[in-house]
């Protein structure tokens, strides 16, 4: 594979690497730091580099990871950005792997928990709100643990029989 070093890569472009690779790292929840790795270093020579590769290869980015182990691809970026752009390699890692602790602390923490049980609240009491028929089928004691725990959480849901917007409810 062929490819050189543009010339200039904006600050924007940079946070959007490390965004993009945080974003497409995480499976089932979770980041993958295995495919973290991966993912930055093709996300890394897309962005830095003008290649011959093409768009279907760009497409899947595991199979464009091992094109790069074969040809050792990443050994030669790396040892020209050293050259050109020195510490940029060092900066991009040391950014991701801040990013991707607070992002951690983030999907661990309190808030991300509140606003998980919001967004199922909303869900709802929506299908309650709209759907006359559910109110039929309601587990009552099952409703009641749900509500115990929104007020727990600092939710103020009225009665379902008053609700007219889920949004104002658990907000």
């Amino acid at each position: 594979m062929e490819f050189t070093l543009r010339e200039f890569i904006p600050t924007e472009r940079k946070l959007d690497l490390i965004g993009l690779t945080i974003q497409e790292s995480i499976v089932d929840g979770i980041i993958n730091p295995m495919l973290q790795d991966i993912l930055f270093k093709v996300n890394t020579v897309l962005i830095y580099t003008d290649n011959d590769i093409t768009m279907e290869e760009k497409e899947d980015k595991l199979a464009l990871y091992d094109k790069f182990v074969k040809e050792s691809v990443w050994e030669v970026f790396e040892s020209q950005m050293d050259e050109k752009y020195p510490d940029e390699i060092y900066y991009l890692t040391d950014s991701l792997y801040l990013w991707t602790t607070e992002q951690k602390v983030y999907m661990h923490s309190n808030l991300a928990l509140m606003e998980i049980l919001k967004d199922y609240l909303t869900g709802l009491v929506n299908a309650l709100v709209t759907g006359t028929d559910l109110l039929k089928d309601i587990d009552w004691t099952t409703m009641a643990q749900i509500n115990s725990l929104a007020e727990s959480l600092g939710f103020n849901l009225p009665p379902l029989q008053q609700a007219e917007d889920a949004e104002e409810i658990v907000s």
